[in-house]
């Protein structure tokens, strides 16, 4: 009768034992589970940093094992951009909403997320001669041209006034170019 009891005992002991472990291991599968879901997202929103919603709203990418798929809608008007410092930017810009899926081998679902992404698209050619492009290249004109009228003048000073330059020069210039 006492081996019966000490058999029960062990019985009872085991048991709680092997719930005890079954527990732990559930503990780590789930960790494993989401550890990989991490890993996914991670991977996901590297692969949605060069996406550009505005000129492809939709998609999707095989990544090998699993696949990432995406679909934006413009969550805030197409507007221009603002140029520096002043102006309309080559750019038109819209902030985007964007729901990502990561589905397995099976279509199985890993993991979904909601993003926020601006969208952009070039609509405007850069002008050379517009703008501020054209007020800093007229300062650039100019000041080599007084840099260069400069160099000139102590040249022909610098020669004895030899030559038609050094008369031009001091018919132009009081002192210096710079005296302005």
């Amino acid at each position: 009768m006492e081996g019966l009891v000490a058999i029960a005992l062990l019985a009872g002991t085991m048991f709680a034992i092997f719930t005890l472990v079954g527990g732990v291991l559930n503990s780590a599968n789930r960790v494993g589970l989401s550890n990989e879901t991490a890993q996914v997202t991670l991977n996901a929103l590297e692969v949605m940093s060069v996406v550009n919603p505005m000129l492809q709203d939709t998609g999707k990418i095989d990544l090998g094992s699993y696949t990432v798929s995406w679909k934006s809608a413009a969550t805030t008007p197409v507007a221009d951009g603002v140029g520096y410092p002043v102006g309309v930017s080559l750019y038109q810009l819209a902030l985007y909403k964007t729901n990502v899926r990561i589905e397995g081998p099976r279509g199985t679902l890993l993991a979904e997320f909601d993003l926020r992404q601006v969208g952009y698209r070039r609509v405007r050619d850069p002008t050379p001669r517009s703008g501020r492009a054209c007020l800093v290249s007229q300062r650039a004109t100019a000041d080599r041209d007084r840099i260069s009228d400069h160099n000139h003048y102590h040249q022909s000073r610098v020669l004895g006034g030899i030559g038609n330059f050094a008369a031009f020069a001091s018919e132009t210039h009081s002192e210096t170019p710079f005296n302005n």
